[in-house]
């Protein structure tokens, strides 16, 4: 495989560029904020420029408390805000812009990270809400793709 290694930290991204260099595999660093729909459109435009098509798009943040994340009497409208750009939004908005190219491979395979809190309890409002929303998206995603591969 060839990866883009995306993080907000570049450095990071590095780190894992390094491990993946250490083991003869492919990749490359490439900084992002998962909030900002150019920044993934960056992304995409990056990898298919460089490696001339895209297989897997795998989608694998989240956020919760350090985002602000609280029980439902505590939350914020900023903290819902932003757990719903990092955990939901930056899925959705990562997806559109690598879709076009996978539909004209036909083939391709996007993996999004959720998490357990869908189907257990858990406390929090935005954490929950937000990965319950990605399985549901996903679902929809599979069902309106799977004619392209």
């Amino acid at each position: 495989a060839k990866v883009l290694c995306v993080d907000h930290n570049l450095d990071s991204a590095k780190e894992t560029v390094e491990m993946i260099g250490v083991n003869q595999g492919t990749a490359a660093a490439f900084k992002a904020d998962v909030t900002s729909n150019a920044d993934l459109k960056a992304m995409v435009d990056d990898a298919h420029a460089r490696w001339g098509r895209i297989d897997i798009l795998h989608n694998n943040v989240g956020v919760s408390l350090s985002g602000g994340d609280a029980e439902l009497l505590d939350i914020t409208s900023e903290a819902f805000d932003r757990c719903v750009a990092i955990n939901l939004k930056s899925c959705i908005f990562a997806a559109k812009h690598v879709l076009p190219i996978m539909r004209e491979q036909k083939s391709g395979v996007i993996i999004n990270i959720s998490s357990m809190a869908v189907i257990t309890t858990y406390p929090y409002v935005a954490y929950k809400a937000t990965k319950s929303a990605m399985v549901s998206f996903t679902e929809q995603l599979a069902y309106q793709n799977a004619q392209y591969g």
